[in-house]
């Protein structure tokens, strides 16, 4: 199993790493490779105190209230289905966003997502997590793309991982700050002004 993950989750959640482990093993039903991971970790005789803490910090919850001893004696609770699904949501809908290909202005055609998984790490680094940080850049993203395909210019947009590394958002930060503003002010003008008729 591969999965990507920011630590900054353990630290957030109160769990570790293990923990984590056991919770998806569990959320995904794999209940063989739980008990094989547990046996190759040495954990077994400890499995208990692990699942006590995910049920005292919210993330499972026991089928049967005040029997449950065995794994599949709980159940996982939406909170964690909350964690493990909003480690990836970010950055896939940034990728969904991204422009996927722009023929260069030699006439070659380049593909603008190359090296996801990069792209992955690196938007993970950027954002931390963080929604606002992630809507910032969604709006910057948007702001250059529609730009870029009005002059014409999406022969030059940069592939996504040196998009990220260069921290290109950065640069339309201030044109779309005063386009928002400027909306705002056409909104209140015509909201204030003179019917329109």
């Amino acid at each position: 199993m591969l999965i990507n993950i920011n630590t900054d989750t353990f630290i957030e959640s109160k769990i570790n790493a293990h923990q984590f482990l056991i919770g998806l093993y569990m959320s995904q039903g794999k209940w063989d490779d739980l008990e094989t991971y547990l046996e190759q970790t040495f954990s077994v005789e400890r499995v208990n105190s692990d699942l006590n803490w995910l049920w005292k910090k919210g993330f499972l919850m026991e089928l049967t209230p005040g029997l449950a001893t065995i794994p599949r004696d709980y159940q996982v609770s939406l909170r964690f289905r909350e964690l493990i699904s909003s480690r990836d949501d970010l950055f896939d809908e940034f990728y969904k966003e991204y422009p996927v290909k722009t023929i260069r202005p030699d006439g070659v055609v380049d593909y603008l997502r190359a090296d996801k998984e990069t792209s992955r790490r690196i938007y993970a680094l950027l954002t931390k997590g963080d929604k606002q940080v992630h809507d910032h850049i969604i709006k910057c993203l948007r702001f250059e793309v529609k730009k870029r395909y009005a002059s014409s210019n999406l022969g030059f947009m940069k592939r996504m991982n040196k998009w990220l590394s260069s921290r290109e958002w950065e640069s339309y930060e201030d044109e779309v700050d005063n386009s928002t503003s400027a909306a705002t002010r056409n909104d209140e003008e015509i909201r204030y002004g003179t019917e329109l008729g």
